[in-house]
C-alpha cells in the first residue's frame, strides 16, 4: 500500500489539497478505511479533495481507499500533521510601525505631565479615570496605574532594579482605594535596562493582586524575572523572553504567572521563552490569599524553557480541600529550543488532569524529534 505525505495545515487556516488521483476509470468514489481526518476537515466523496480549517494541532494517520467506475479499488495511507498558528515574535509586538513617541522628564523637550498624569519621584502616575497614556518613552522608571479605565499604547518603558516594575497596576485612588477594575495595554514594550543587575523585577505586575478586567496584548517584554503578574482579564498575543534569574535577588524566572484568585482568566497566543532551568514559562501557583486558582484558559500558545514550561495549579497536600478547577489548557506548543524535555524536568507539573472542568487537550510538542505528537495529560 503506497504512503501519501499531505502538505501540512494550520489551526484556523482554510486548507484545501487533493488525493492524487490513481490509473483508474473516472469516475471515482473516495472514502476513508481507517483512522481519522483532523477535526475540522472532510473529504469530497466525489473528488478525492480535503477542503475545511483544521481546529487542533497534531500528526494525523489515516487510509484512503478509491473505487472506480468498473469497481476496482485502491488504496493508500495518508499522513497529514497540522501546526499551531504563528505565534509572536519581535517583528509584530510592541510599537506599531506608524508610532512617534514623546520622551518623558523634566529635561529640555521632554513632558512631564498630560490629561489624568503626571512625572514626579521617579515614575509615572496615572491618577484621572479613562485616561489614554499613548506614544511615550520612558527612559529609568516606570509607569503606577492608580485609577481606573486606563489604557496605555504605543509607549517604551525601560527600568531596572532589585524591586523596580516597568508597569504597576494599583488600585483606584479616585475609588478610596478600591480594585481596578478595567485596564488596557496594547503594542508596549517594556523591559529592564539591562539583562543583569538592573533587570526589571515584573515587566508588568498587579501589585495587590485585585485588578479586574485586564488586558494586556500585543507586547514585547523582556530583561525581566517575571513578564506578567497577572490575576484576571485577557493576556494575548505578546512576546515574552529573555527572562532573567538574577541569583542575587533570588529571582524566580516566571513569563506569565497567576499566583491564585477565581476571577476568568485566558493566557492565549503569547509566546513564551524562558532559557533559564528554573520555574516556568506559564505558572499558576495558589500562594496568594485565598489559596484556591480556578477558572483559568491557556490556548495556543509557544512554550519554551524554565524548570517546567507548565506549572498548572495544583501543588501540595495543603491545597487538596481547595482543588484547582476549570483549569483548560489547549492547543499550547512546547518546544525543546532550550531542553530537550521542554523545560529542564520536564513540559508540565501540577496540573490536576481529574478536578471538575479541567481540560487538556491538543497540546503537542513544537520541534524536536516528536514534533507534531502530542503530549498526554499530566
Amino acid at each position: 500500500m503506497a504512503t501519501i505525505s499531505l502538505p501540512a495545515g494550520t489551526v484556523g487556516v482554510s486548507y484545501g489539497d487533493a488525493i492524487p488521483v490513481p490509473h483508474l476509470a473516472a469516475p471515482y468514489q473516495w472514502s476513508i478505511s481507517s483512522g481519522a481526518l483532523p477535526a475540522g476537515v472532510t473529504l469530497s466523496t466525489a473528488t478525492g479533495k480535503l477542503t475545511g480549517t483544521p481546529a487542533a494541532a497534531g500528526t494525523y494517520n489515516f487510509s484512503i481507499r478509491v473505487t472506480d467506475a468498473n469497481a476496482q479499488s485502491a488504496s493508500a495511507d495518508v499522513v497529514m500533521s497540522v501546526k499551531t498558528v504563528p505565534h509572536p515574535g519581535a517583528t509584530d509586538t510592541g510599537l506599531a510601525p506608524e508610532a512617534v513617541l514623546r520622551a518623558v522628564g523634566m529635561g529640555p523637550g521632554e513632558v512631564s505631565s498630560g490629561p489624568g498624569w503626571s512625572y514626579a519621584d521617579g515614575r509615572v502616575a496615572i491618577t484621572g479615570a479613562g485616561t489614554v497614556f499613548r506614544g511615550f518613552r520612558l527612559d529609568g522608571f516606570g509607569i503606577a496605574v492608580l485609577a481606573n479605565n486606563v489604557t496605555i499604547e504605543n509607549c517604551i518603558v525601560c527600568a531596572g532594579g532589585q524591586a523596580i516594575t516597568g508597569v504597576s497596576i494599583e488600585n483606584d485612588a479616585n475609588n478610596n482605594g478600591a480594585p481596578i477594575t478595567a485596564f488596557t495595554m496594547r503594542n508596549c514594550t517594556v523591559s529592564g535596562i539591562d539583562g543583569n543587575m538592573r533587570r526589571a523585577a515584573a515587566c508588568v505586575k498587579d501589585i495587590y493582586g485585585s485588578a479586574t478586567g485586564v488586558l494586556i496584548q500585543g507586547c514585547n517584554l523582556y530583561w525581566a524575572a517575571t513578564g506578567i503578574q497577572a490575576y484576571a482579564g485577557q493576556l494575548l498575543d505578546n512576546y515574552v523572553h529573555d527572562l532573567v534569574c538574577n541569583v542575587a535577588y533570588g529571582d524566580h524566572a516566571n513569563g506569565i504567572v497567576v499566583r491564585g484568585g477565581t476571577a476568568p482568566m485566558l493566557i492565549r497566543n503569547n509566546t513564551v521563552l524562558n532559557g533559564n532551568g528554573q520555574t516556568s514559562c506559564i505558572a499558576l501557583f495558589q500562594d496568594h490569599a485565598p489559596p484556591a486558582i480556578a477558572n483559568k484558559t491557556i490556548s495556543n500558545n509557544l512554550l519554551a524553557g524554565g524548570g517546567y514550561c507548565f506549572y498548572g495549579g495544583q501543588s501540595g497536600a495543603q491545597y487538596a480541600g481547595r482543588p484547582a478547577s476549570n483549569i483548560v489548557v489547549t492547543g499550547n506548543v512546547f518546544s525543546t529550543v532550550y531542553y530537550a524535555d521542554g523545560g529542564a524536568f520536564g513540559p508540565v507539573i501540577y496540573y490536576a488532569h481529574g478536578n471538575a472542568g479541567n481540560e487538556w487537550s491538543g497540546n503537542v510538542w513544537h520541534d524536536g524529534p516528536n514534533e507534531g505528537i502530542a503530549i498526554p495529560a499530566p
